[in-house]
Protein backbone atom coordinates (compact mmCIF):
# COMPACT_ATOMS: atom_id res chain seq x y z
CA UNK A 1 0.00 0.00 0.00
CA UNK A 2 2.94 1.96 0.08
CA UNK A 3 4.64 1.67 -2.43
CA UNK A 4 7.80 -0.07 -1.52
CA UNK A 5 9.25 -3.12 -3.72
CA UNK A 6 10.71 -4.75 -0.96
CA UNK A 7 8.53 -7.05 1.74
CA UNK A 8 11.13 -6.82 4.34
CA UNK A 9 11.70 -2.93 4.15
CA UNK A 10 8.77 -2.14 6.28
CA UNK A 11 10.40 -4.96 8.86
CA UNK A 12 13.52 -3.27 9.03
CA UNK A 13 12.53 -0.10 9.81
CA UNK A 14 10.27 -1.30 12.50
CA UNK A 15 13.30 -3.14 13.84
CA UNK A 16 15.73 0.10 13.56
CA UNK A 17 17.63 -1.20 10.81
CA UNK A 18 16.71 1.12 8.51
CA UNK A 19 15.10 4.66 8.54
CA UNK A 20 12.36 6.49 6.77
CA UNK A 21 13.07 9.10 3.87
CA UNK A 22 10.82 11.76 3.83
CA UNK A 23 9.06 10.49 0.80
CA UNK A 24 8.81 7.15 2.44
CA UNK A 25 7.28 9.08 5.20
CA UNK A 26 4.52 10.25 3.60
CA UNK A 27 3.61 7.22 1.87
CA UNK A 28 3.30 5.11 5.24
CA UNK A 29 1.24 8.07 6.41
CA UNK A 30 -0.84 7.79 3.34
CA UNK A 31 -1.00 3.71 3.73
CA UNK A 32 -1.80 3.88 7.31
CA UNK A 33 -4.54 6.81 6.75
CA UNK A 34 -2.84 8.96 9.28
CA UNK A 35 -4.29 12.63 9.61
CA UNK A 36 -4.21 15.22 11.80
CA UNK A 37 -2.24 15.62 14.61
CA UNK A 38 -1.52 12.00 14.18
CA UNK A 39 0.20 12.50 10.91
CA UNK A 40 1.94 15.33 12.64
CA UNK A 41 3.37 12.91 15.50
CA UNK A 42 4.47 10.22 12.86
CA UNK A 43 6.56 13.09 11.33
CA UNK A 44 8.00 13.96 14.52
CA UNK A 45 8.56 10.14 15.48
CA UNK A 46 10.77 9.68 12.19
CA UNK A 47 12.25 12.97 12.37
CA UNK A 48 13.79 11.91 15.86
CA UNK A 49 14.93 8.76 14.76
CA UNK A 50 16.62 10.21 11.96
CA UNK A 51 18.02 13.19 13.94
CA UNK A 52 22.11 12.80 15.05
CA UNK A 53 22.76 13.34 18.11
CA UNK A 54 21.19 14.60 21.39
CA UNK A 55 20.87 18.51 20.55
CA UNK A 56 19.26 17.95 17.07
CA UNK A 57 16.57 15.20 18.33
CA UNK A 58 15.51 17.35 20.96
CA UNK A 59 12.94 20.20 18.70
CA UNK A 60 11.10 16.73 17.79
CA UNK A 61 10.96 15.41 21.01
CA UNK A 62 9.71 19.11 22.36
CA UNK A 63 7.16 18.59 19.26
CA UNK A 64 6.15 14.66 20.29
CA UNK A 65 5.36 15.52 23.66
CA UNK A 66 3.58 18.94 22.49
CA UNK A 67 1.05 16.92 20.43
CA UNK A 68 0.81 14.20 23.01
CA UNK A 69 -0.14 17.04 25.51
CA UNK A 70 -2.22 19.59 23.79
CA UNK A 71 -5.38 17.23 23.68
CA UNK A 72 -6.42 16.13 27.08
CA UNK A 73 -8.85 13.44 26.20
CA UNK A 74 -8.88 10.85 23.59
CA UNK A 75 -10.04 10.95 20.74
CA UNK A 76 -8.72 9.56 17.07
CA UNK A 77 -7.21 12.06 14.39
CA UNK A 78 -10.15 10.57 12.00
CA UNK A 79 -12.99 11.85 14.52
CA UNK A 80 -11.02 14.94 14.65
CA UNK A 81 -10.97 15.86 10.86
CA UNK A 82 -14.98 15.14 10.69
CA UNK A 83 -15.74 17.43 13.27
CA UNK A 84 -13.79 20.35 11.62
CA UNK A 85 -15.22 19.10 8.46
CA UNK A 86 -18.42 19.71 9.68
CA UNK A 87 -17.77 22.93 11.67
CA UNK A 88 -16.39 24.68 8.66
CA UNK A 89 -19.16 23.06 6.20
CA UNK A 90 -21.58 24.58 9.50
CA UNK A 91 -20.13 27.82 9.29
CA UNK A 92 -18.82 27.63 12.93
CA UNK A 93 -15.35 27.44 12.08
CA UNK A 94 -13.45 29.32 8.76
CA UNK A 95 -10.13 27.93 7.52
CA UNK A 96 -7.38 29.67 6.97
CA UNK A 97 -4.90 30.20 3.85
CA UNK A 98 -2.18 28.42 6.31
CA UNK A 99 -4.00 25.49 7.26
CA UNK A 100 -5.36 26.75 10.58
CA UNK A 101 -9.02 27.61 12.06
CA UNK A 102 -10.63 30.35 13.45
CA UNK A 103 -14.17 30.73 15.24
CA UNK A 104 -16.23 32.70 12.84
CA UNK A 105 -18.39 33.49 16.54
CA UNK A 106 -17.42 33.98 19.99
CA UNK A 107 -20.28 32.53 21.30
CA UNK A 108 -23.03 29.84 19.52
CA UNK A 109 -26.31 29.04 21.28
CA UNK A 110 -28.10 25.84 20.64
CA UNK A 111 -31.98 26.53 19.41
CA UNK A 112 -34.79 25.21 21.25
CA UNK A 113 -36.13 23.59 18.39
CA UNK A 114 -35.23 20.44 16.50
CA UNK A 115 -31.55 19.87 18.53
CA UNK A 116 -33.17 18.38 21.92
CA UNK A 117 -31.61 15.19 21.28
CA UNK A 118 -28.30 16.43 19.98
CA UNK A 119 -28.08 19.02 22.93
CA UNK A 120 -29.07 16.16 25.81
CA UNK A 121 -26.09 13.78 24.08
CA UNK A 122 -23.83 16.23 24.69
CA UNK A 123 -24.33 17.12 28.04
CA UNK A 124 -24.38 13.74 28.48
CA UNK A 125 -20.85 13.20 27.29
CA UNK A 126 -19.89 16.87 29.14
CA UNK A 127 -20.92 15.21 32.31
CA UNK A 128 -19.05 11.72 31.66
CA UNK A 129 -15.84 13.97 31.47
CA UNK A 130 -16.79 15.81 34.14
CA UNK A 131 -16.60 13.20 36.41
CA UNK A 132 -13.22 11.89 34.87
CA UNK A 133 -11.38 15.35 35.17
CA UNK A 134 -11.63 14.50 39.55
CA UNK A 135 -8.49 11.66 38.85
CA UNK A 136 -7.32 13.22 35.65
CA UNK A 137 -6.33 16.89 37.17
CA UNK A 138 -4.93 18.56 39.75
CA UNK A 139 -7.10 20.16 41.97
CA UNK A 140 -5.53 23.35 41.23
CA UNK A 141 -6.41 22.84 37.80
CA UNK A 142 -10.18 21.89 38.15
CA UNK A 143 -13.22 22.87 39.78
CA UNK A 144 -15.32 20.44 41.67
CA UNK A 145 -17.62 21.74 44.38
CA UNK A 146 -21.68 20.54 44.75
CA UNK A 147 -24.68 21.00 47.78
CA UNK A 148 -27.63 19.27 48.68
CA UNK A 149 -30.48 21.74 49.50
CA UNK A 150 -34.10 21.42 50.72
CA UNK A 151 -36.02 23.84 48.55
CA UNK A 152 -39.63 24.42 47.67
CA UNK A 153 -40.97 25.68 44.11
CA UNK A 154 -40.78 29.20 44.68
CA UNK A 155 -36.97 28.72 45.76
CA UNK A 156 -36.16 26.26 42.93
CA UNK A 157 -37.55 29.06 40.53
CA UNK A 158 -35.06 31.84 42.27
CA UNK A 159 -31.39 29.43 42.25
CA UNK A 160 -32.30 28.64 38.43
CA UNK A 161 -32.79 32.34 37.92
CA UNK A 162 -29.21 33.03 39.56
CA UNK A 163 -27.72 29.97 37.81
CA UNK A 164 -28.78 31.78 34.57
CA UNK A 165 -27.63 34.82 35.32
CA UNK A 166 -24.01 33.53 36.39
CA UNK A 167 -23.87 31.37 32.79
CA UNK A 168 -24.37 34.42 31.04
CA UNK A 169 -22.08 36.30 33.03
CA UNK A 170 -19.37 33.89 33.02
CA UNK A 171 -20.15 33.44 28.89
CA UNK A 172 -19.42 37.20 28.70
CA UNK A 173 -15.62 36.81 30.81
CA UNK A 174 -14.93 34.50 28.70
CA UNK A 175 -16.10 36.30 24.99
CA UNK A 176 -13.80 39.70 26.32
CA UNK A 177 -10.76 37.30 27.29
CA UNK A 178 -8.19 37.77 24.75
CA UNK A 179 -5.09 35.50 23.38
CA UNK A 180 -7.29 32.80 25.16
CA UNK A 181 -4.98 29.71 25.74
CA UNK A 182 -7.00 26.72 27.04
CA UNK A 183 -10.31 25.46 25.81
CA UNK A 184 -12.84 24.64 29.57
CA UNK A 185 -15.85 22.98 29.45
CA UNK A 186 -18.61 24.73 32.94
CA UNK A 187 -21.44 22.11 33.94
CA UNK A 188 -23.93 23.57 36.08
CA UNK A 189 -27.04 21.19 37.47
CA UNK A 190 -29.98 21.68 39.52
CA UNK A 191 -31.97 18.29 40.00
CA UNK A 192 -34.10 16.81 42.39
CA UNK A 193 -32.87 14.18 44.74
CA UNK A 194 -36.40 13.07 46.31
CA UNK A 195 -39.76 12.99 44.51
CA UNK A 196 -41.75 15.90 45.92
CA UNK A 197 -43.31 15.58 49.24
CA UNK A 198 -46.96 14.80 49.47
CA UNK A 199 -49.27 17.42 51.57
CA UNK A 200 -50.72 14.28 53.77
CA UNK A 201 -46.63 13.24 53.99
CA UNK A 202 -45.28 16.60 55.37
CA UNK A 203 -46.61 16.13 58.94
Amino acid sequence: MAGFSSPTYWRLVSEGKSNLSRVSMNRMISAMGLAGFDADYFKALVNFCNAKGDDAKMPYWKEMRQIAKTCCNEISAADVSKSLEFLTKAGFLKKGADGSYCQTEKNVTASKEGLAYAVHSMQRQMLRLASESIERFEPQDRSVSSVTLTVNRECYERIAQEIDAFRKKIVAMASETEDADQIYHLNMQLFPMTWKLKKDEEA
